[in-house]
Parts: structure tokens; C-alpha cells; sequence
């Protein structure tokens, strides 16, 4: 629904900043400026309410991954069992804040961790882990939350660069609109 809504919102500001210049119509011009205004505020609220409200992603993403680790290796979760899997494995922790993490959950009876957990996959080798004196070598023992916080602002700047050019971009559309529907009404005025 969200990608529908999306796309139609993208169609009507495209079909403005079209028509307006192939028409040389000074409203629909003026029309495609406002959207594209409209959209980089949008844009700018989004990112301000990111950053400010970024504690409490953080919050909600443990609160969230605790209840999947809950559903770890259940029936009818095997999509969850795959993503925790992929996850552990790609950026190399365990557990939503350490490995013992795994040791409150059905499927580990108090001693057992995902085979994802293991620095050197094998199958089996998560089996009594979490009292295992070598765990510390043998795991990632760092949580997924701490580990994912870490690559994320480690790619901030460049997440912030990308953001900076997209607005830089959508900005000189608004001026090139603007200047056009400038000159369209300039034209219909010397006739």
C-alpha cells in the first residue's frame, strides 16, 4: 500500500514538472515547485525526527529482537530462524546484547547458541556454549544491537553525504522550476 501511495505521488509531481514544461504552463510549473518543496521539507522533518528520536530506535530495536529471539528455531518462525541466522553470520555477534543473551530462550535450554554464533561455522558447534569455558574464542560474543549501532555510524558520514546530495539535487530542481515558470509567465506577458 505504502509503495502505491508512494509511486502515485511520484507520478502526479512528474507529471507536472513534465507537462508544465513541454506545455510551457506557468501553474503547473509553480505546481511542480510546491511538490518538490513539499517533499524536501518532508524529507527534512524525516531526518530531523531520526535523529532526534534515535534512542528510542535503539530501544525499540532491542525490544523488538529480544521477542524474535523468542521465536528462534519454532515452527512456523522459519523466516525468523533465517534472518537471525544471516545476520549473526554477516555482521559477526551474537545475541541481541551478547551471546548469553541466548541462554533465556526455548531454544536454548540454558546452555546452547545458534551454530551462527561460532566464529568457525560447523554444524553443532553452538551446543554448550554459553557455559563453555572457550566460549569467549569459539563465539562472536559481541550483541547484534551493539555490533549494528557500531556499523551504522561508522557509514553515518556517508549516509549524511547521500542525504546532502539528494537535497542539493532536489533543490536545484526547485530553482530550475521556479526560473522556468519565471520565464513562461515572462513570455506570455511580452505577447
Amino acid at each position: 500500500m505504502l509503495f502505491i501511495i508512494v509511486g502515485v505521488v511520484i507520478f502526479l509531481v512528474a507529471f507536472f514538472g513534465c507537462c508544465g514544461a513541454v506545455r510551457e504552463n506557468n501553474c503547473m510549473m509553480i505546481t511542480f515547485s510546491v511538490f518538490l518543496g513539499l517533499i524536501f521539507i518532508c524529507e527534512l522533518a524525516g531526518g530531523i525526527a531520526a535523529y532526534v528520536l534515535r534512542n528510542d530506535v535503539d530501544a525499540t530495536l532491542t525490544e523488538n529482537m529480544f521477542k524474535a529471539q523468542q521465536q528462534y528455531n519454532v515452527t512456523g518462525h522459519e523466516g525468523v530462524t533465517e534472518t537471525w541466522n544471516i545476520m549473526q553470520n554477516e555482521v559477526h555477534c551474537c545475541g541481541v546484547q551478547n551471546y548469553t543473551d541466548w541462554a533465556n530462550t526455548t531454544f536454548s535450554h540454558g546452555v546452547n547458541v545458534p551454530d551462527s554464533c561460532c566464529k568457525e561455522y560447523t554444524v553443532g558447534c553452538g551446543l554448550n556454549m554459553i557455559l563453555s569455558p572457550d566460549a569467549d574464542e569459539r563465539l562472536w560474543t559481541v550483541g547484534c544491537v551493539p555490533e549494528l549501532a557500531k556499523q551504522v555510524k561508522h557509514k553515518a558520514g556517508v549516509f549524511a553525504g547521500i542525504g546532502v546530495g539528494i537535497a542539493f539535487i532536489q533543490l536545484i530542481g526547485i530553482v530550475f522550476a521556479c526560473l522556468l515558470a519565471k520565464a513562461i509567465r515572462g513570455s506570455y506577458h511580452s505577447v
